[in-house]
């Protein structure tokens, strides 16, 4: 297990090292920078690394093209998927192309400067370095994640609540910011492998609320069975103290169980033996009865 460890770990420094020098960077970064998000830089930064980077990823592609066009049927279907693949990748890559977010403190900053800068766009935060302030004019949408009341509304700016940075990631286009207004009622958000067609494409829209809560119930009412085989496979999955876990409430279910049908038993037992006191009294007045009867006689 060292062995591969240290294989991986040197594998991955090789693989680092040639991603670094190939935009200009020296590898190992400084180590001041190790705890800041993105080693220090900010969006402006990464922009130019990133057009830097795609400069020589055109060329090489350029390179393999004219090789492989004499090679290749460029009419065919696997050659038409291909670049249909590579231009809406090209296009999801500069979604927000133009666009210049500010990301307030109350919102997650790595995570949306990943998403934001993937897709072309810039943004600025509240940290020193950052390439934009709060009251920069070229600022065109701020993300916001409390109540409109708190905010200082500058004229002329989106402002949006999170979540649309996602939803546009996942429907590849972008949506609607009066839909995502902070204070305003969000629309549904599923994630990107909650359903897809017969072609692969992630499937978004919801015609309304009330489709929504008709297919909860459909899933809920759909549930899984799982075979005996997937159970222990589940089972042998689990940790050491899981297994305990549910070893131990098996028990005590298997006790309750057990109680339960005791009572069952004592219970059915209490009626079976009122029922037979029931027959006696009723056997020994109908034989007072009939005595009665042949007296009269």
């Amino acid at each position: 297990m060292n062995d591969f460890l240290e294989l991986y770990i040197s594998l991955m420094q090789f693989v680092n090292f040639k991603l670094f020098k190939d935009i200009g960077l020296e590898y190992p970064p400084p180590q001041d920078n190790f705890d800041i998000p993105f080693f220090g830089f900010n969006s402006l930064n990464i922009k130019q690394l990133q057009e830097k980077s795609q400069e020589k990823k055109s060329g090489e592609e350029k390179e393999i093209k004219e090789k492989v066009t004499d090679q290749v049927n460029l009419e065919s279907k696997e050659w038409q998927k291909i670049s249909k693949n590579e231009e809406a990748e090209k296009k999801l890559k500069n979604l927000f192309k133009g666009l210049i977010f500010y990301i307030s403190r109350e919102v997650p900053l790595e995570i949306f400067e990943t998403v934001i800068g993937s897709c072309g766009g810039l943004y600025g935060d509240s940290t020193e370095n950052s390439a934009f302030q709060e009251d920069d004019k070229r600022i065109t949408h701020y993300i916001v994640d409390r109540p409109l009341a708190g905010l200082n509304i500058k004229p002329n700016k989106e402002y949006i609540q999170p979540q649309w940075i996602f939803d546009c990631l996942n429907k590849k286009t972008l949506l609607p910011v009066s839909n995502y207004s902070p204070g305003k009622k969000l629309p549904p958000h599923l994630s990107p492998y909650y359903e897809v067609n017969e072609k692969g494409e992630y499937v978004y829209e919801i015609e309304n609320e009330e489709d929504m809560k008709d297919e909860e119930k459909e899933d809920k009412n759909k549930e899984v069975e799982l075979t005996k085989e997937d159970k222990e496979l589940r089972e042998m999955m689990l940790s050491n103290n899981k297994k305990k876990l549910l070893q131990k409430i098996r028990e005590e279910a298997l006790k309750k169980k057990k109680t339960k049908v005791k009572v069952n038993k004592t219970v059915n037992k209490k009626e079976d033996n009122s029922d037979k006191d029931k027959i006696k009294e009723k056997n020994k007045k109908n034989k007072e009865k009939e005595k009665e009867d042949n007296k009269n006689e």
